[in-house]
């Protein structure tokens, strides 16, 4: 008998990944809380997790990647992605011991990297007792959605305060914006809450005045009334069949031309 013919074909499958963060332009998009953001990246990250603890577990992979998906594994991972989009180069140059150049945005910052790989902005207050974020706040960029979202949160978390307040949360909450003070006030004025909260109040047109307000006459001609009270007097003294307190009420009379006033 004639066996068949059996041809053997290979197939090489390549893969390139951007970086090794995950690509979170889509996340953003599909929504524009940052508190939603960040639970997104959190199931993605204990996704993740399984996937390479059942990966050892087969013997795939030796090497698994950080079993951490708090809130702040997942704002830090958001950071790195924007970061790495924003500032690729400063990143690089700061990494291999290299200074900025002189016209370079961040040269003033004093910008340095710390153990996650976060770009921080330097300072002088390192011996104060203030937490560590504030004291070297994140850097982040100002064209960027995650800056966005993140500034939309520190300010409703103000209850829709000014400039100055939303600017003082986010730093306390240890972020600092380039030019972050011209980026805070142009989002306020985008703000569609904020601009029905300092929207000026609408004022009706008064209608012409009668024809006794603007006569010439002699004074309480035209008159107005109105009568208030009672107020207790004090009046002799009291007796048996009769009080000193005795009820008063008040006439006024508003002259409606001259204005002048008779009680």
């Amino acid at each position: 008998h004639d066996l068949p013919e059996f041809k053997c074909e290979s197939t090489v499958l390549q893969t390139s990944r951007r970086n090794q963060d995950l690509e979170l332009l889509d996340i953003y998009d599909r929504t524009s809380s940052f508190r939603k953001a960040v639970k997104i990246i959190m199931t993605i990250l204990k996704l993740r997790c399984r996937i390479d603890a059942a990966r050892q577990r087969l013997g795939i992979s030796l090497a698994p990647r950080q079993y951490e998906y708090t809130q702040k594994s997942a704002t830090l991972v958001m950071v790195r992605d924007a970061q790495n989009a924003a500032y690729a180069n400063e990143i690089n140059n700061i990494r291999n011991g290299k200074n900025l150049p002189a016209n370079n945005k961040l040269a003033e910052l004093s910008p340095f990297i710390d153990s996650e790989g976060i770009l921080r902005v330097g300072g002088r207050i390192k011996n104060s007792t203030v937490p560590y974020d504030c004291k070297y706040p994140i850097l982040l960029p100002q064209k960027c959605r995650l800056t966005n979202m993140i500034l939309d949160h520190f300010h409703q978390s103000v209850a829709h305060q000014g400039r100055h307040i939303t600017h003082g949360a986010i730093r306390q909450g240890g972020y600092h914006i380039l030019n972050g003070r011209t980026f805070n006030a142009e989002f306020i004025k985008s703000c569609v809450q904020c601009r029905k909260l300092r929207a000026p109040t609408s004022t009706q047109r008064m209608a012409d005045l009668p024809r006794d307000r603007i006569e010439e006459v002699p004074p309480f001609t035209n008159i107005g009334l109105d009568v208030f009270g009672p107020y207790l007097v004090h009046d002799g003294q009291n007796t048996r069949r009769n009080k000193a307190s005795k009820k008063t009420w008040v006439l006024i009379l508003v002259c409606a031309v001259s204005r002048a006033v008779h009680v």
